[in-house]
């Protein structure tokens, strides 16, 4: 089982906004330390081009949401398939293997 990180704020969360980062690049790289020596990994709740782009180096496994990310991140996490994994919630835009980036309407 995997160590989820809230790594940035929720629209539901009155006291943290959806743009502010909660950890350093350095808090997360302990986590993920951490959770190695549980024989586990991380994923981090991320939603902003900042936010992920700080977790990639850190070395979580997974990204959960990123449904802020430009398009420089989004290629930042092309380049990683098979490293980590990319859960994207409400989305305006898809990614694809061969590095296409496509706008695409939202559900609602």
């Amino acid at each position: 089982m995997a160590a989820s990180v809230i790594a940035v704020g929720g629209v539901s969360s009155p006291h943290s906004p959806l743009d502010v980062s909660s950890f350093t690049e350095a808090e997360l790289r302990s986590a993920v330390e951490a959770a190695g020596n549980w024989g586990t990994y991380v994923t981090v709740h991320d939603n902003t081009p900042a936010a992920v782009q700080r977790a990639i180096p850190a070395g979580v496994n997974g990204i959960d949401h990123a449904h802020l990310i430009d398009e420089a991140t989004a290629r930042i996490l092309l380049a990683r398939v098979g490293e980590a994994v990319v859960k994207i919630s409400a989305m305006t835009e898809t990614l694809s293997i061969d590095g296409n980036f496509s706008i695409m309407k939202p559900a609602w």
